[in-house]
């Protein structure tokens, strides 16, 4: 995340597609299941 980018092709981004701010997201890793919550959205 060199530039604090992530891939389309990354789990999480996929998850997070159409979530807005203060959202609860859901994400299974190859460590079990991850509970993120978006506090910021930036757009380069």
């Amino acid at each position: 995340m060199k530039l604090g980018l992530i891939s389309i092709d990354w789990p999480l981004a996929r998850a997070l597609i159409g979530k807005a701010i203060d959202a609860q997201v859901r994400v299974q890793t190859p460590t079990g299941e991850q509970c993120v919550y978006i506090v910021a959205i930036n757009d380069p």
